[in-house]
């Protein structure tokens, strides 16, 4: 089952409404600009792993992220705007 905010559309209006210059941790996998998006719906036990992503922190839960989400949190610049500028070249 896919949840409702996990696609392209929903992810790309969260970006927008971030401070565009604040910076984000690619790296850390419970807090990086992904985890950041499912913390803001109330998921807490979040972790990212490249392609995939947990909401409650088990690995039996593991579901693959959208096509292109790793590309944007990834690549360049490593803050809010930057990711969104991605995002709408990538995932729009």
């Amino acid at each position: 089952m896919t949840l409702p905010m996990v696609n392209n559309q929903s992810f790309i209006n969260w970006l927008r409404k971030q401070p565009p210059e604040k910076k984000y941790a690619y790296s850390d996998n419970r807090n990086c600009v992904i985890c950041k998006f499912f913390q803001s719906y109330g998921f807490y036990d979040v972790y990212v792993d490249g392609d995939t992503y947990r909401l409650d922190g088990t690995w039996a839960s593991a579901k693959r992220l959208p096509e292109g989400w790793n590309h944007v949190a990834l690549l360049d610049e490593k803050t809010f705007g930057a990711a969104y500028e991605r995002a709408l070249e990538w995932l729009d």
